[in-house]
Formats: structure tokens, sequence, C-alpha cells
């Protein structure tokens, strides 16, 4: 659940908090576990590049709160009350939820990206145990569940598994761009290549953790200008 390792170094002033993270309709929440893949992909992983998604309004109610006139559109928080609860109210939920949102970055959405994230997105712990109400996993889990901000960083230094896009011959001095899918990385030049290609940071060292002759672990300067 973590393209990160832990050793990272920047400043908070360079982390955003405003953003969930967008979640395609019909996820399913149970893809969303420690070592778990979303259709495939490690996209709700942490140190994944994302942008902003185009429908994000400023100004728009919160879309989980208890003023809403339709029934929540989250299924993972859920809605107050039920037909066969009483007089209970069926709209809203009792749990805040981020009105704006982003989405792991693709090599098309290359000029939109703007930075990477710091937490995973889980929905359930690795028994099964809901999140939700399960606050202490949440924190040891060092998570954000679907519906909250999940903080983004736009620069600083940080280290990399290969989950991350980066593979064996990703050497110290080349440059890093948006990978083709999934908010990964892309490397192995030293200059920017021509065309509309945004670069998000260089690789400063490489190393071996596994002890098997090949890089698998990759120490990063990320720098996401955005405009």
């Amino acid at each position: 659940m973590h393209k990160l390792l832990p050793f990272r170094q920047y400043n908070e002033k360079d982390v955003v908090n405003l953003f969930k993270l967008g979640l395609a309709s019909g996820t399913s929440y149970q893809e969303l576990v420690p070592g778990g893949s979303l259709s495939g992909s490690k996209s709700f992983y942490s140190g994944t590049l994302v942008h902003p998604d185009s429908g994000n309004d400023w100004t728009a109610a919160d879309p989980g709160g208890l003023h809403g006139t339709t029934t929540n559109g989250n299924a993972y928080l859920g809605a107050i009350g039920s037909g066969d609860q009483g007089q209970s109210t069926q709209w809203g939920s009792i749990y805040p939820e981020a009105p704006m949102s982003v989405s792991p970055t693709a090599g098309t959405d290359n000029e939109k990206v703007f930075g990477m994230t710091l937490k995973p997105t889980l929905a359930y712990d690795e028994n099964g145990e809901k999140l939700l109400y399960y606050s202490v996993k949440k924190d040891e889990l060092q998570c954000s569940i679907p519906g909250e901000t999940v903080p983004v960083v736009t620069k600083g230094f940080f280290t990399f598994n290969a989950d991350s896009g980066l593979a064996n011959g990703d050497a110290p001095g080349h440059i890093l761009t948006v990978g083709t899918s999934n908010g990964t990385f892309n490397a192995g030049a030293t200059t920017r290549a021509g065309g509309m290609q945004t670069v998000v940071g260089r690789i400063l060292a490489a190393g071996d953790r596994n002890g098997d002759g090949t890089d698998d672990t990759w120490f990063v300067q990320l720098n996401v200008v955005g405009v």
C-alpha cells in the first residue's frame, strides 16, 4: 500500500490537505486494503502522482453533510437512517466528505499534475475490519479513508520502491516525468525529450535492498511546479 519508503524530507508548507482521492463509479471498496490492487493498479497507494479533477467546485456544498437533498453518493460512508428506521432522516451522512478530489495522473494528463499523495486511501484493514469505525488501526496504517482528504505534497526528498514505476537501470541523474498510467513515474533520460513533457523530479541515488544485484530503491528529489 506504499510506493513511498520511510525516509522522506519535506516542508509541511508544501503539503495540501484539501482533496480526497477520486474513485471511479462502481469502485469496490473491498479492493482498498493493504497490499490490494484496484482494478489491477496500485493507484490508491502512497507516492501516487495526482491532478485536480475537472469538476472541483470550491464553493460546493459538502456532499456528505447533513444538508443534502439526496442520499449520500459515497456508499462507504453511508446515509443516516433507512426506510425501516422510523422518522430517521435518510439524507446525508454524519461523516463529512471532502467536496474536491484528485485523480491519479496518466501520461495524457501530465500537464495537470500538481503533487503526490503522502498516504494511501484504504477502506478496510487486512482482516476486513472497516476503518471508518477503527480509527486506531487507521492511524497504525497511516492512511486516509474514502471521502477523507489525503495529503498531497508538491516538493521534497523521498525514497521509492518499484511500485512507483521506477525500474532497474533508472540511475542517478535521470529526470522523472509522469508515467503512462496510475500516477506512476517514468525515468531513463538525462535531458528533456521533445514535446510537452512535464518534469516532476530527478533521481539522486539508487540502491539494491534485496541483494539480488538489481536496483529496487530510489532516492528522489520531487519538484512538481505545475504552472
